[in-house]
């Protein structure tokens, strides 16, 4: 382990961690951080849980923008699909007229 102070750096023992804590050292491990030395104004689990929720408001901001996107597609879909409806119930009235041409030739 290393124990972190400003510019000094030590490598300690498991026993002797309490006390450069309780002296101000982070303490890292395999060059991860896993103790903040006493006197920071926010401790380091703080820092974490703080650090983890901004990722998931950022992962949550990402997934509102593609659900956007996705509401605008449907909003596109939907008109596409009013038009087409509207040219399928003109073409059925040409067929209805056609249908009754037909009907009157036969007779």
């Amino acid at each position: 382990m290393i124990a972190v102070k400003g510019n000094t750096e030590y490598t300690i023992e498991e026993a002797e961690k309490k006390a450069y804590i309780e002296n101000g050292f982070d303490i890292y491990k395999d060059g991860k951080k896993i103790a903040d030395g006493q006197g920071k104004k926010v401790s380091f689990a703080e820092y974490q849980k703080v650090k983890e929720e901004l990722e998931k408001l950022k992962a949550k901001e990402a997934n509102t923008e593609e659900v956007d996107k996705l509401k605008t597609e449907i909003a596109e879909l939907n008109t596409t699909i009013e038009t087409k409806d509207e040219e399928i119930a003109k073409l059925n009235t040409e067929i209805e007229a056609k249908d009754k041409e037909i009907t009157k030739l036969k007779k």
